[in-house]
């Protein structure tokens, strides 16, 4: 789900930013108070057929305003995120080539 080089989190499936809010506040007790973000997430939520993986279609779909919001409101600097969320698919697949 994520990945940690220096001076960067990397997270994918970000979704509302619930999981890189917890993140973002437990780096500085971690010393890395510098570090940067990048969330990673389709905002369409799972394809049609994650149903036959368990997941919903659409389930964590989410706008980028809520996003942001999300984060805000649990005390993340938005000035150390940087959110890459791509509308279609084909532009996810363009920044991960894996990605389905």
């Amino acid at each position: 789900m994520c990945r940690s080089a220096a001076g960067v989190y990397s997270e994918f499936g970000i979704s509302r930013g619930t999981s890189l809010a917890a993140r973002a506040l437990t780096l500085p007790d971690a010393g890395r108070h510098n570090k940067r973000l990048t969330g990673f997430d389709s905002i369409e939520g799972p394809p049609t057929h994650a149903d036959d993986e368990g997941w919903g279609a659409g389930w964590f779909k989410s706008k980028e305003g809520a996003t942001r919001r999300q984060l805000r409101e649990h005390g993340v600097d938005l000035d150390r995120v940087t959110l890459q969320l791509c509308v279609e698919r084909r532009s996810v697949a363009r920044v991960l080539p894996d990605f389905r």
